[in-house]
């Protein structure tokens, strides 16, 4: 009904909103213009990760009072596949927060005046010789493996994912022009989401991995 489709729509609205200042608010561009005061920079990447977490669950609460109809539904020995697909999601966005530098990835250690993960190299070893955006995969993996979905759960899950698609191309636009080479011959061996077995390889003995940087997250 016409109610039904304006709640999904506002709901659409939110989830285009939120990726678009959660894009502008990450840039580093737009962080040298608010000219912020030292303490406010350091607690920058924890506020960034409150803002983002408080902006979710707000999505996630309006939309599960819309009560829209439900899309499908499995019950019994068929949910196992999917909780097992999400405990993979969860397990790889973890890992991959875990590789990054957890303290650095939440914005603890920036509060104390520890190293960014920002500007400090590329990361080609550990979940990120499987695929080059493994965080994104995990994230993937739990949206998407969910046993039963409505229509306002299958629009959140596309605006993410939609969200994510589009991130990850400005992403690797970034990296590619911060390192030209490294980052074209890495996209030469990895594939960008899913770790295709034929494809993937890890670095070659003898060569240090470099260190950890993701641009989102």
């Amino acid at each position: 009904n016409g109610h039904m489709a304006t709640s999904l729509a506002l709901l659409a609205g939110g989830w285009a909103l939120f990726g678009l200042l959660h894009s502008l608010l990450v840039e580093r561009r737009v962080r040298a213009r608010l000219r912020l005061p030292a303490f406010l920079l350091r607690a920058y990447r924890l506020l960034y990760n409150l803002l983002t977490a408080s902006a979710i669950l707000g999505l996630v609460v309006y939309a599960s009072r819309i009560g829209s109809p439900l899309v499908y539904e499995f019950d019994g020995a068929l949910r196992i596949p999917f909780h097992i697909l999400r405990i993979a999601g969860a397990a790889v966005g973890i890992g991959s927060a875990w590789q990054l530098g957890m303290l650095e990835f939440l914005g603890l250690a920036q509060l104390f005046g520890r190293r960014t993960i920002e500007g400090t190299g590329l990361r080609t070893d550990g979940l990120y010789a499987y695929c080059r955006h493994p965080m994104g995969l995990g994230f993937l993996l739990m949206v998407w493996g969910s046993p039963w979905m409505s229509s306002a759960y299958l629009v959140t899950a596309a605006s993410l994912t939609v969200y994510l698609l589009v991130g990850t191309w400005f992403e690797e636009r970034d990296l590619r022009a911060s390192f030209p080479a490294e980052y074209s011959e890495y996209c030469r061996r990895v594939p960008a989401l899913l770790p295709i077995a034929w494809r993937t390889s890890r670095p070659a003995p003898g060569v240090t991995p470099a260190v950890p940087v993701e641009r989102r997250g």
